[in-house]
């Protein structure tokens, strides 16, 4: 598709070393490299966001694909202790994510978070959706051994983190973003969610688990940032330039 703009930025290998990775397209897209085979799909506006999957030789087996008249992105995958394969990213106006053509999920304001799961077969299982007013964004995501999700990036004005009934809303300091890291139950139930930033721009770009089970977080920030993400503690950076970057 050389007119539109096709952006490939997150990979991940499963225990059977199959190959999925995600991002955005633009027009027409076959994403079966087999030079005989296709899988052709259309975007539905200015970019839609798709994961697909191949063998370890480079077969195709399926691909999703999502979105709606705007502008739409897969940012980070990860895999879940069951195989699926779990999605983080952003999503403008109103977006189809099961293929069915209808609307299932309609942003607040300019782009919202998006969090999805995939079956093996590339069928959608469950989403989540926050945002309010302002952009934001899930640029990292990571599963546990129980299936619980982790995710992290940035957010403006006030945002509600709880997908039930419950109100979690943070409130961005000053008038850029802020960053969160986000907990998410199995199947879909609020954990916590914790809030770091100052007056500038900052965001968790990546997230990871190590083998205790801790939660890295890799990021940006600008000028004075607290970085302690419990509500009664405090830590204190600041920064050396327009923008610098963090390990948390």
């Amino acid at each position: 598709s050389p007119a539109a703009l096709n952006v490939g930025r997150a990979l991940v290998v499963d225990a059977q070393d199959n190959v999925c990775f995600g991002g955005n397209f633009g027009g027409a897209v076959d994403f079966d490299p087999d030079p005989v085979q296709t899988a052709l799909r259309s975007a539905q506006g200015a970019d839609d966001m798709f994961v697909v999957k191949l063998t370890p030789a480079g077969g195709f087996v399926w691909a999703w694909t999502a979105g709606g008249g705007d502008w739409d992105d897969v940012q980070a995958l990860a895999l879940g202790p069951n195989g699926h394969v779990h999605v983080s990213g952003t999503f403008r106006g109103s977006v189809d994510l099961d293929g069915d053509s209808a609307p299932d999920v309609t942003s607040h304001g300019d782009a919202d978070i998006l969090l999805a799961e995939l079956d093996a077969d590339g069928a959608l299982v469950r989403f989540d959706a926050f945002g309010g007013t302002g952009y934001d964004a899930a640029w990292g995501i990571a599963v546990d051994g129980a299936g619980n999700r982790f995710a992290t990036g940035f957010f403006h004005d006030s945002v509600d983190f709880d997908p039930s009934a419950g109100d979690a809303t943070l409130t961005a300091h000053g008038e850029y973003y802020d960053g969160f890291l986000l907990r998410l139950g199995a199947t879909g139930d609020f954990g916590w969610v914790r809030q770091f930033g100052g007056t500038s721009l900052d965001a968790g770009t990546g997230l990871a688990r190590d083998p205790q089970g801790n939660l890295l977080v890799a990021g940006q920030f600008s000028g004075t940032i607290d970085f302690e993400p419990s509500p009664a503690g405090a830590q204190f950076l600041v920064g050396d330039g327009s923008l610098d970057g963090f390990l948390m």
